[in-house]
């Protein structure tokens, strides 16, 4: 028992760490962006939303009807069916279920970098293999070396727009790698509402 503890400890040290700011508030800048931190909303009014919540929930209950209604104004709103709508406790989860879903000990995880940190942990963590791949000249999506070396099946992690470059691919080579990809593509459109424009209504 303890060998085998100490060897898993072993390769969770070895995984690295996620890492953010811990920097406070910037003089003039109203919203951090990698933190999910926004100071557009008056601290008053957050307090007042959230008491008005308390109010109107019974905690006691599992918010099935409200998962429901999300997961319709959600798709109303991305353009998707319904169906395909999954809730999650945040990006990190969803990548993680992902993860844990279509990848284990011997598959392959391939990932454009520099991007978030968090797709190549939670990768490694399912047991997966990760291949990073550089963005070509100017941040653009190198498809000539997604489809050399990232063959295979697996999982493939486009983030569009980027984190942290802030760029966005081209459509055309989006499509293109999706097309060329013989395994999972995940593409991360976090901060999509910053961009010109949005692939969602693909997904079918």
């Amino acid at each position: 028992m303890a060998d085998w503890f100490e060897q898993r400890l072993a390769r969770l040290g070895g995984l690295g760490e996620y890492r953010y700011s811990t920097e406070g508030p910037k003089r003039r800048m109203r919203a951090d962006l990698d933190a999910n931190e926004n100071w557009h909303v008056p601290e008053r009014q957050a307090r007042e939303a959230l008491k008005q919540a308390v109010v109107e929930t019974d905690i006691r209950r599992y918010p099935k009807g409200a998962i429901e209604e999300l997961r319709k104004g959600i798709s109303r709103s991305v353009g998707v069916t319904a169906d395909s709508v999954i809730p999650c406790s945040g990006g990190d989860q969803a990548i993680d279920l992902l993860c844990q879903a279509f990848l284990s000990t011997g598959d392959k995880a391939t990932v454009v970098s520099p991007t978030f940190a968090m797709y190549r942990l939670r990768a490694t963590l399912a047991g997966a293999t990760c291949v990073e791949i550089p963005m070509g000249e100017g941040f653009v999506l190198p498809l000539e070396d997604l489809k050399r070396r990232g063959g295979g099946g697996g999982l493939l992690f486009i983030c569009s727009p980027n984190n942290p470059t802030g760029t966005q691919f081209a459509e055309a080579d989006v499509l293109e790698a999706v097309a060329s990809f013989d395994g999972l593509v995940l593409l991360d459109e976090a901060y999509v509402e910053f961009a010109d424009f949005s692939l969602s209504r693909r997904v079918a």
